[in-house]
């Protein structure tokens, strides 16, 4: 069996930021996966300049800064002033430091590997980050393979919807992944097509689809009223503004007893400053608009719970996790008609075109007023959905890393 190198380096970068993204999770995932799996993994992760390559006793001191359970690092004073160095990223940095089996440049991580005898190798690289001619050429000095997870190709379909500065980054870091990652991963058939016309070589694909957490379905939300629950970084594809227009025109419409609650959860990412006023004016009028930032994943949860159904009316997407992670609780899911959602949920979602605000608002007043769809009395069985652990196994044996 090949040896799998698995980079944390987007995990390292996310310490003390609050909830994991999608992509964040499919990491973790892997780190957890791989801790169990293959106890002579190696983990790589890049602080500042240097390269830190670590073991298993690494990897599970980093799992207890990632989850919070870590100490918390003590700054100098002059580091202090400067508030660059946050004290939980420092300590989870310290800790791979001071368990590291390789630490340096490329070449200096790669000679001290070779004297580990590290034999046939892997390089993963699941979160589009760190994947650059330092990683690369660390891993071809040691002879190992280089797999790559491409998650969506947004940057070079959609680059309306994207940050200029973003576009240029992610074109690079494709031209890099086609000339020398020998497997390519996705998550979805239709991702994959997405993907596929911006490469110009061939290359060996491994289409793993992403897992859930294995929650039995929750139960039918208690009477009251309805809560509609968005869950997404706050950007433009993320079709935000579509809500918001529903809700105002709810609120012009319906007695404040009738109205049904918007709960949108996510960080802010990237978007304009009159969409964040905006949205700051609503949640600060009596109409059902809620924005929840930076929520645990256990407050997650249990909002979906009471949920009469998750709203997902982006313009593109790679995967949408959460949208699955709904319906794997039974939670009714109102999705973009989108080729990755029919791939993966079948015809467990309600199908809407992104940009049919009317479409939308009438399904989602027709849940309102619909007391058993409400009630969950005409849920649908949630479909068969696969696990983290099926993820990541499916895809580790694909690889060689697992027999």
């Amino acid at each position: 069996m090949k040896r799998p190198i698995l980079d944390i380096t987007r995990l390292l970068t996310r310490i003390g930021r609050g909830p994991l993204t999608g992509i964040d999770r499919v990491e973790r995932a892997w780190l957890e996966g791989l801790m169990r799996l293959r106890p002579d993994a190696l983990f790589l992760a890049r602080s500042g300049r240097r390269l830190i390559v670590t073991d298993l006793v690494g990897a599970r001191a980093f799992r207890d800064h990632l989850t919070g359970r870590g100490e918390t690092a003590r700054l100098l004073p002059w580091q202090r002033r400067r508030g660059r160095l946050d004290p939980v990223r420092k300590a989870a940095e310290d800790c791979l430091r001071a368990t590291a089996l390789a630490m340096g440049t490329a070449g200096e991580c790669a000679a001290q590997i070779w004297r580990l005898g590290v034999g046939e190798a892997v390089y993963l690289n699941l979160g589009h980050v760190n994947f650059t001619p330092q990683t690369i050429g660390l891993a071809r000095q040691i002879g190992a393979g280089v797999a790559v997870m491409l998650h969506d190709a947004i940057p070079l379909t959609h680059p309306w919807f994207c940050r200029p500065e973003s576009v240029a980054r992610f074109e690079r870091h494709v031209a890099l992944v086609d000339r020398h990652a020998d497997v390519i991963l996705t998550s979805a058939e239709a991702t994959k097509a997405v993907i596929r016309p911006h490469l110009a070589a061939e290359h060996r694909w491994i289409v793993a689809p992403l897992g859930v957490e294995k929650v039995p379905p929750a139960p039918p939300p208690p009477p009251g009223p309805a809560r509609f629950v968005c869950v997404s970084t706050l950007e433009p594809r993320k079709n935000h503004a579509l809500l918001l227009d529903i809700w105002e025109e709810l609120a012009a419409e319906l007695p404040a007893g009738n109205r049904p609650e918007l709960h949108i959860v996510g960080r802010r990412g990237w978007h304009d400053a009159a969409f964040f006023a905006r949205l700051d004016r609503l949640t600060g009028r009596d109409i059902g608009i809620r924005h929840h930032e930076g929520m645990a994943d256990a407050a997650l949860a249990e909002l979906l719970g009471t949920a009469t159904a998750l709203l997902f009316p982006s313009h593109v997407e790679g995967f949408g996790l959460p949208a699955l992670e709904a319906a794997a609780r039974g939670v009714p899911v109102i999705v973009s008609d989108l080729p990755v959602f029919r791939e993966i949920l079948k015809d467990y979602p309600v199908y809407l075109n992104a940009d049919d605000a009317y479409a939308w608002k009438k399904t989602i007043m027709r849940l309102v007023s619909d007391e058993q769809s409400r009630l969950g009395r005409s849920r649908k069985t949630p479909p068969p959905l696969p696990g983290w652990q099926d993820h990541v196994v499916g895809a580790a044996r694909a690889l060689g890393l697992l027999p």
